[in-house]
C-alpha cells in the first residue's frame, strides 16, 4: 500500500473522529452550562426559602411578649458544642438592651453576658441538645424573670 493510499484512508477517519470529538465537547460544554444554571437556580431557590423561613421565625418569635430567642448548636471538630444566637425577639432587645444585630451569630459570652450567666445558659442549651426536646427555663436576670 502506498503512502498516498494510506493518507486517503486515514484522513476521512481522522476528520470523522475530530467531528465527533467536537460534538462531544460541545455537548459537555452545554451540559456544564445547564448544570451551572441549575445550581444557580437551586442556590437562588434555597436562599429564598431561607429568607422566608427566617422571616417566619422572626414573626413567630416576636409574638412573645417576653424575651425569647432561637439558638443554633454546632458540634466543633474537638467535640465541644457551640451555641450561637440565631434570632432574638423585640422583647429581648428591649428588656436586656442588646440590639438584635449585636447578638446574632454570637455565643452568650461573646454577646456580653457575664461568665456565670453565660455558663448557666450554656448548661440549659446542653440539656436541650441532649434531649432534642424544647424546654422552658425560668430565670431571674437583672431583675427580669
Amino acid at each position: 500500500m502506498s503512502t498516498e493510499h494510506i493518507i486517503n484512508i486515514l484522513v476521512p477517519i481522522a476528520v470523522q473522529v475530530l467531528a465527533t470529538l467536537g460534538v462531544v465537547i460541545a455537548a459537555v460544554v452545554r451540559l456544564m452550562g445547564h448544570i451551572d444554571r441549575r445550581q444557580r437556580e437551586t442556590h437562588i431557590a434555597t436562599d429564598l426559602a431561607v429568607k422566608k423561613l427566617n422571616g417566619s421565625l422572626r414573626y413567630l418569635i416576636n409574638a412573645f411578649d417576653r424575651p425569647a430567642w432561637i439558638k443554633i448548636g454546632t458540634k466543633e471538630p474537638d467535640g465541644t458544642i457551640t451555641f450561637r444566637m440565631f434570632e432574638v425577639n423585640n422583647a429581648y432587645q428591649r428588656v436586656f438592651g442588646i440590639p438584635r444585630l449585636h447578638y446574632i451569630g454570637k455565643t452568650d459570652l461573646e454577646a456580653g453576658w457575664d461568665q456565670e450567666t453565660a455558663k448557666r445558659f450554656y448548661a440549659h442549651d446542653l440539656q436541650v441538645w441532649a434531649t432534642g426536646e424544647p424546654q422552658t427555663f425560668r430565670e431571674q436576670i437583672g431583675g427580669v424573670q
